[in-house]
């Protein structure tokens, strides 16, 4: 009985590989067919490509005083239909990119998303869209997605729809997020006055070090939400504005 059984594990487990690899195997005959090279992209007009310490892939652009860096927003599993209709928006190849296959056959599409700076006499300014549509719609998208309240392809669409209103429409304002006299030392914060910081962000210095000569800066801010939760994100800098966490890898 024992035999029967572990013959029986055997022949569903080598049916499943044999079933996961035909598909995987069409992922990849998919990507050649189309010419698509994974984890790599086209840059926009004055962007270049990097990747961080695990390939990630990042791009930044510098014009004038102002730095421009996309970095990935969402990732989702699409098949090979699904597929078919992602690689013929405008974005991609130059902001959207298939990172990887999995087993199943599924293909992992990476959107970006851009995050404007201006650097300014030592000081950092973040620009942000005052328009809070974007933000507020994909979060509430992303909400709905990761409950299954919604399915693969209504998130996709809705991501879409959000991302379809012109930047033209767009009013960014700069924000003052960091500064190398705002700290008393590391571990200090400020809460920023509304004249240099529109939504009155609290910015902590978690950490400053000094790597190969040349300072780094490892700051946080808090932004307070129209619900009055606090949320915060991290910025992680050196005195040349190199984004180092996503500008190549230092263990290299």
């Amino acid at each position: 009985m024992k035999t029967i059984i572990s013959v029986l594990v055997i022949f569903w487990v080598s049916s499943s590989y044999a079933q996961s690899t035909k598909e995987k195997d069409a992922a990849i005959s998919f990507l050649q067919d189309n010419h698509i090279k994974l984890n790599s992209v086209v840059p926009p007009n004055g962007f270049i490509v990097y990747y961080n310490c695990d390939s990630l892939l990042f791009l930044k652009g510098v014009f004038g005083d102002t730095i421009k860096i996309w970095t990935p927003l969402t990732v989702l599993a699409e098949d090979i239909e699904s597929a078919k209709k992602s690689i013929t928006n405008k974005a991609f190849g130059h902001t959207q990119l298939i990172t990887g296959v999995q087993n199943n056959g599924t293909m992992l599409i990476a959107r970006y998303h851009q995050t404007q700076f201006i650097y300014r006499h030592d000081s950092l300014y973040q620009l942000k869209d005052s328009v809070t549509r974007p933000v507020t719609g994909l979060i509430a998208l992303m909400t709905s997605f990761l409950k299954k309240e919604i399915s693969d392809t209504l998130f996709k669409k809705g991501a879409d729809s959000v991302n379809a209103i012109p930047r033209a429409q767009a009013i960014y304002i700069p924000k003052l997020i960091f500064s190398k006299k705002m700290f008393k030392g590391e571990g200090s914060g400020v809460l920023l006055a509304k004249k240099v910081n529109y939504e009155c962000d609290s910015v902590v210095l978690e950490k400053k070090w000094l790597q190969k000569g040349v300072h780094c800066y490892l700051v946080r801010i808090y932004n307070k939400q129209d619900n009055g939760e606090w949320d915060s994100y991290s910025c992680a800098f050196d005195d040349k504005m190199r984004f180092i966490w996503w500008e190549g890898c230092s263990k290299k």
